[in-house]
């Protein structure tokens, strides 16, 4: 079962915790597009931008959202870092997926003990 609690960022004031994303299970519910970017970026960065938005939105991958390199290049991203277990990984390859411009996700995420 996934958490239920919403995944929540660092507030302004010390000690203080904002809600990043409502309290779906999942951001695979719609697609991460224009529409769900909270800034005005260009080209590669803005992709890459919304691949971030929509793990930091997910339930199963908000953990991971900020400790991962994400690039982008022509449609393609790649996701590298270490995660906990191959669950993870493919989680996060589906919600990448998932992304409006995404034409293709390359894992080179790093599992301890694999």
């Amino acid at each position: 079962m996934p958490p239920v609690d919403p995944p929540v960022v660092p507030g302004a004031e010390p000690g203080e915790l904002e809600i990043a994303a409502g309290f779906g299970e999942s951001s695979l519910d719609e697609p991460y597009d224009d529409d769900h970017l909270s800034e005005l970026l260009t080209n590669e960065s803005e992709l890459s931008a919304r691949v971030r938005e929509a793990l930091r939105a997910d339930a199963a991958t908000s953990p991971y959202a900020d400790e991962l390199v994400i690039a982008s290049v022509a449609g393609i991203v790649v996701l590298r870092g270490v995660v906990e277990g191959i669950e993870d990984v493919d989680v996060l390859t589906e919600v990448a997926s998932n992304v409006d411009g995404v034409i293709e996700v390359r894992d080179e995420l790093e599992v301890p003990g694999l």
